[in-house]
């Protein structure tokens, strides 16, 4: 069930009590929040709306209006969000967030705050303390007093923003709601000093880091008003005092010195560099890369300017234990696996020199950055040759090499040639894929047919395959560059006995269960990997075949036992994925617990000579073997 918040409500009511369309940016600053906020919020209305068969009308550049139809109710529906039921998992965190925001609770209140028996709150406390206990803080109970959270001030704080920043929005708003009510403070009042703060100390915020000072804002205030403070040693209380921020935000916030020294931190990871060293750190970062990846970013002066703000705002959040949260981090991880392996070496090459340890969601964000400039200086060197097969006349073909010139100048045109002549061409010429006008089959080249006038839709087929062979060609270049130094025999990385060859199989979920089987079976995996790999897939599509007709599936560690590799031939070619489907003939199941080669190692092998042809095709394992 869909959970509003009060603000949500409150913007029902407000939709409702309007016969006219209803802009965002209206409903933004009738609320005092922001448009994000209120795209959020209306994305929460109309999932709960559309339960109801009531319809939330969404027109572009028109408005936002609630259309009921006759004995339809919103009042209804609004009531029924009084009554909350929370998750098991959900009731952990809110009992912990409630815990902190309160300072000292009993199991009565508690209890009150899920709306739950006291039996269950008991029974829930044991979950409770043991996911404290995996932060390293401890809880109090004491007879007549209540329960408590004893630990470093700062390190609670920072416990309470960890699991915060990971909860769903519905009970992000809740629990907003509840440190408002707390400290009887509006939204507005908070975002308000925090623009004010933006403009005396001349810096931006972005959305995400002003809504992260807001709730630590609204936390320190309510911490500070239980007797929960804040304690430094006079000399980083000092250092902290002696900056002019230090003045601006105390003049504007009105707290305790040492608050006032804890929220300028907080302020620090979100916008301030931490030292001149970091400039040179970022250069020797930036030089390795481009050493590794053979490229020049030496006159990408504005790249080494982002790369190195960035940096340091990482660093200094790292340093302080302020969480860094990245939602693409897997979807980076299975995109850029190869460029997320090299951005994890050169980081941790460099983490003893600074001090810390980056965690993946800094690693992936750094690997975004490194994956842009890669994608720039490497576009020139990859070209897309194509053979064009037309049976027209000279006029059709001229004017279709014409269209494709204008259109898609990526392309290079290796040939126009009639069908007749196509395999002849196909065994001269070195080409890509192939474009044709009337039907035409080629077991080797994936073929795109196209209206002799080359439409809109026709360009945008080909550019689908262009970018599936730029991904291709990247893999490529990048799988030569991140080759190890040790030789690594086949057989050592595939076993028989996790190997399955020549199997009949035409189902690419099916060939998935089949694949991980031998690996279940060696328990170096979980019976649920194959489900993942096949939600991976779904969700973020054919990334994983990057080299023709081989997919290297895999899936979160969640469910791997063991470091280990599997691989299954097919008796015919599959097509593999659920969108933009690609052709396969083998799978290589890639279970990783731990960071290791054996991906790097086997791609040094297979992708030799005609190694690959070999691979994909054997029918037996005696032919696996003879892969060299």
């Amino acid at each position: 069930m869909i959970t509003l918040n009060k603000r949500q409500k409150d913007i029902i009511n407000f939709l409702e009590s309007k016969d006219e369309y209803v802009t965002i940016d209206c409903i933004a600053k009738f609320f005092e929040v922001s448009s994000r906020t209120i795209r959020n919020d209306l994305d929460s209305i109309e999932d709960l709306m559309k339960e109801s068969n009531i319809i939330l009308e969404r027109k572009p550049r028109v408005g936002i209006k609630l259309i009921l139809k006759n004995g339809q109710d919103v009042q209804e529906v609004i009531n029924e969000q009084d009554y909350k039921v929370y998750s098991s998992d959900d009731r952990i965190t809110v009992i912990i967030l409630s815990l902190i925001i309160k300072g000292k609770a009993t199991i009565e209140e508690l209890a009150k705050d899920v709306d739950v028996s006291k039996n269950t709150l008991v029974q829930d406390f044991k979950l409770v303390t043991a996911k404290l206990e995996e932060y390293d803080i401890q809880v109090s109970k004491k007879t007549y007093y209540g329960i408590t959270i004893n630990d470093n001030e700062e390190k609670i704080r920072n416990v309470f923003f960890s699991i915060y920043s990971k909860l769903s929005d519905e009970l992000k708003h809740d629990i907003k709601d509840r440190l408002t009510q707390e400290t009887n403070l509006k939204d507005s009042i908070i975002k308000e000093k925090i623009e004010r703060i933006e403009k005396n100390i001349g810096t931006v915020y972005s959305e995400e880091s002003i809504e992260e000072l807001e709730i630590i804002t609204l936390l320190s205030i309510n911490r500070y008003k239980n007797n929960f403070k804040i304690d430094y040693s006079e000399k980083e209380k000092n250092s902290l005092i002696m900056r002019r921020e230090f003045s601006v935000l105390k003049e504007i916030l009105s707290l305790d010195d040492l608050e006032i020294c804890y929220l300028l931190k907080i302020s620090d990871g979100s916008r301030r560099a931490v030292g001149g060293e970091v400039n040179n750190i970022t250069q020797e970062i930036l030089d390795e890369l481009c050493k590794t990846l053979n490229i020049d970013c030496s006159n990408d002066l504005e790249f080494t300017s982002q790369i190195a703000m960035h940096l340091k705002v990482a660093i200094h959040r790292i340093k302080n234990n302020l969480v860094i949260e990245n939602p693409m981090l897997e979807e980076i991880k299975y995109k850029m696996s190869f460029i997320y392996q090299i951005t994890e070496t050169i980081l941790s090459s460099k983490e003893d020199i600074i001090g810390v340890k980056f965690p993946e969601e800094e690693i992936a964000y750094m690997a975004m950055y490194f994956d842009a400039i890669f994608e720039r200086n490497i576009k020139s060197k990859f070209t897309y040759k194509i053979l064009l097969v037309c049976n027209g006349g000279l006029a059709t073909s001229s004017l279709l090499k014409v269209r494709i010139g204008a259109m898609l100048p990526e392309l290079e045109i290796k040939n126009v040639c009639r069908l007749k002549d196509l395999d002849k061409e196909l065994e001269n010429t070195d080409i890509d894929f192939i474009v044709s006008t009337i039907p035409v089959k080629a077991d080797k080249y994936k073929v795109i047919k196209v209206n002799p006038l080359l439409d809109n839709s026709d360009v945008d087929k080909i550019k689908t395959e262009i970018y599936n062979k730029r991904y291709e060609k990247n893999c490529e270049y990048l799988i030569d560059l991140v080759k190890s130094d040790n030789e690594s025999e086949i057989i050592k990385l595939l076993p028989q006995d996790v190997t399955q060859l020549d199997v009949d199989i035409d189902d690419w979920k099916e060939a998935i269960e089949v694949a991980t089987k031998p690996l279940v079976d060696k328990n170096k995996i979980t019976n649920d990997y194959s489900k993942e790999i096949i939600k991976v897939i779904e969700n973020l599509g054919n990334y994983m075949v990057f080299i023709p007709k081989v997919a290297f599936v895999h899936a979160t560690p969640d469910n791997v036992l063991e470091n280990s590799m599997a691989l299954l031939t097919l008796k015919s070619e599959i097509q593999f994925g659920s969108k933009n489907k690609v052709p396969v003939k083998a799978m290589v199941v890639l279970a990783n617990k731990t960071e290791n080669m054996n991906l790097v190692n086997l791609l040094e092998i297979i992708t030799k000579g005609d190694n690959i042809e070999k691979f994909k095709n054997a029918a037996n394992y005696d032919e696996i073997k003879s892969i060299t």
